[in-house]
C-alpha cells in the first residue's frame, strides 16, 4: 500500500482484474509500512519486486489499522 498521489485505488485494481478474473483465488501478499509510509527508496524496491501499489483511500491509517482494513476489504468484495 502506498501514499503517494498517483497510486489507485485498492478497488479500482480489484474490479479491473476482475474483469478478466485474473485476480481471482490467487494469493494476496500484503506490504504496509509505518505510519509515515515506505521511503521513496523501500516504495521503488516493493514494485521493483512485483508488488503492485494501491491506495486505501485518502485518510492516512495507522499502521496497525491499514493492514486490517485491507484484510476486510478483500474479505467482503464479494
Amino acid at each position: 500500500m502506498s501514499l503517494h498521489e498517483s497510486t489507485p485505488a485498492l478497488s479500482s485494481i480489484l474490479q479491473s482484474e476482475q474483469a478478466d478474473r485474473s485476480f481471482n483465488n490467487q494469493p494476496v501478499v500484503l506490504l504496509t509500512g509505518p505510519e509515515g509510509g515506505l521511503s521513496d527508496a523501500e516504495d521503488a524496491a516493493a514494485r521493483q519486486a512485483g508488488f503492485v501499489a494501491v491506495s486505501l483511500g485518502a485518510r492516512v491509517l495507522r499502521a496497525e489499522t491499514a493492514a486490517l482494513a485491507a484484510l476486510a476489504y478483500l474479505t467482503l468484495r464479494d
